[in-house]
């Protein structure tokens, strides 16, 4: 179900303006579920990098794998609890400001991108270029926790491969450690409700 209304929103340009202006404290409270999670998690995996420190290639991306994991999680939940024009306001919240904001302000970061634009956007495109490809990814696992093919243990040890710490299996444990326990604070079930409650759709409906 998820994947088929994601491609509905993919295919149509939904025109939502007034009803984000008009329910953007709850849809900031999202937000800032979603960019907070993402940043600790980002920090905390940084910790167990066996890679080179500096490589901000390597950062970049893993700050993304995150910013996709939170921001999947969180429309994941709606997509149980909303009506489907609130889905509509929220999604259309997270792809055109909360991510977007998310993205260049974790790119500001870095200096040698603010002084050169061309890299800068071509780091600030790969994001959404990849938007796509990795909702699918994501959605193919129907569990979130679990075995091995569970959402979060999948994504626990692709970002281990990212970091080089495949071969530790104490280290790996760690990231899926680390990623659960974010999940588990994000509670998505507790915003999507206040979401449920309080985002307004007489615009849309």
């Amino acid at each position: 179900m998820f994947k088929k209304l994601f491609n509905i929103f993919k295919d149509k340009n939904h025109q939502t303006t007034d009803d984000i202006k008009k329910n953007m404290g709850i849809l900031q409270r999202v937000d800032d579920v979603i960019t907070s999670t993402t940043k600790y998690c980002y920090e905390n995996t940084c910790s167990f990098m066996k890679l080179p420190n500096e490589d901000a290639n390597l950062k970049i991306y893993l700050y993304y794998e995150y910013l996709y994991l939170f921001r999947h999680l969180v429309l994941r939940a709606a997509f149980t609890k909303l009506s489907f024009a609130q889905i509509k306001i929220l999604h259309e919240y997270i792809a055109g400001t909360c991510t977007p904001a998310a993205v260049s302000a974790f790119l500001s970061q870095y200096p040698e991108l603010s002084g050169n634009q061309k890299q800068g956007s071509f780091f600030y495109k790969s994001f959404f270029s990849k938007i796509d490809e990795m909702e699918v990814y994501l959605s193919a696992s129907r569990e979130i926790l679990g075995d091995e093919n569970a959402l979060i243990p999948k994504i626990g040890n692709k970002i281990s491969g990212m970091i080089g710490v495949s071969d530790d299996p104490a280290l790996i444990a760690k990231v899926i450690q680390l990623i659960t326990y974010a999940y588990q604070s994000m509670k998505t079930d507790q915003i999507v409700g206040q979401a449920q409650k309080y985002i307004s759709v007489k615009a849309v409906q």
